[in-house]
């Protein structure tokens, strides 16, 4: 009799058992949620330089003579872009880490018809759900830069926008080891000031054409150079500007003056490339300041958690505008330093 009583509480144990884990809903979601809690948890810790030096980035994008709220050039025509059907076509990844909106950039084999594909071409993957995936096509042509489209069905049957253009010279200078390893600090902020003017002279260019766009996601991810050495010094030989997809490309108004638009460039420059300032030896400028352009100038203002005094110029900033500094030849206003 004890021996059937111990078997039979064995049994229901079991039964139980089996129950409650068919019952649990095992499932990637489950698995994903518990994974979000954990990444919640380790993000409830946030760089707070990188809070304001988001807040600064989307300031620099709130410009009178930038149309940050309208919808990107081009919206909407995702049926005008992507007709031609380029499946089949056999790719090779390059890179993997898909961006927000895109579906990769690839190598490809171009079929023997197509007399336009090069050796050098790549394929890009865009995602056909989002009506402004046809933005980026639409500013490449604005921008006499070459591109061929059309759509991609894949091995799951989810159609891509595909975009065939050449590929870009060089690599992002982070990951040029000529620029990482040889030169000192000192060449390495030298190299980069260059590659910063001509980054300028290209956007300002682009800018200043009938077309009225502005290229602003210059980080340096989008930022292709190529490198030489000349008279045993490093110098940037060219610098090539990529990604003129969503968010990054927009409409602009009469731009204001070289001198105020460089100011501009200077600062978002600055943010952009804040680690790379960290590679080259440096303190990122504007470390840990909230600050604007007032008056085509940089100066800190007081941050979002001031409330009813944001983008006001801090107290210490506006003694430094208005403190006059006597240089032998007359009144100078200070500008802020970084």
């Amino acid at each position: 009799m004890w021996f059937r009583n111990i078997l039979l509480h064995l049994v229901i144990s079991a039964s139980f058992w089996i129950f409650s884990v068919n019952a649990l809903p095992i499932s990637s979601s489950t698995i994903g949620i518990s994974s979000n809690i954990i990444t919640h948890s380790e993000q409830l810790v946030e760089d707070p330089w990188d809070k304001i030096r988001r807040w600064n980035l989307k300031k620099t994008v709130e410009q009178s003579w930038i149309k940050f709220k309208e919808e990107c050039p081009g919206y909407g025509q995702n049926k005008k872009y992507f007709q031609y059907d380029m499946t089949g076509l056999s790719m090779k990844l390059l890179h993997s880490d898909r961006g927000g909106f895109n579906g990769g950039i690839y190598d490809f084999t171009p079929s023997a018809d197509d007399e336009n594909a090069g050796p050098n071409h790549i394929i890009k993957l865009v995602d056909l759900s989002q009506e402004y995936a046809s933005c980026e096509p639409y500013a490449l042509q604005a921008h006499n830069i070459w591109v061929q489209t059309g759509f991609i069905v894949d091995a799951e049957q989810e159609k891509w926008g595909a975009l065939q253009m050449e590929k870009i010279s060089g690599q992002p200078l982070d990951k040029y080891q000529l620029w990482l390893r040889r030169p000192s600090a000192a060449d390495k902020k030298v190299v980069l000031e260059e590659v910063r003017d001509q980054l300028f002279k290209f956007v300002y260019s682009k800018a200043q054409e009938p077309h009225q766009l502005i290229h602003t996601d210059f980080n340096p991810n989008n930022v292709h150079v190529e490198l030489k050495i000349e008279n045993k010094r490093i110098i940037a030989m060219r610098v090539y500007l990529l990604d003129f997809g969503y968010p990054g490309v927009y409409a602009t108004t009469k731009l204001p003056s070289e001198k105020e638009f460089r100011a501009w460039f200077d600062l978002r420059f600055d943010l952009l490339w804040d680690y790379i300032y960290e590679k080259a030896g440096e303190k990122p400028p504007h470390h840990m300041k909230y600050v604007a352009l007032i008056d085509g100038e940089v100066v800190e203002v007081n941050g979002p958690s001031v409330e009813g005094k944001e983008m006001q110029p801090k107290e210490s900033a506006k003694r430094k505008e208005t403190d006059a500094l006597w240089n032998g030849t007359g009144m100078k206003k200070q500008r802020l330093s970084t």
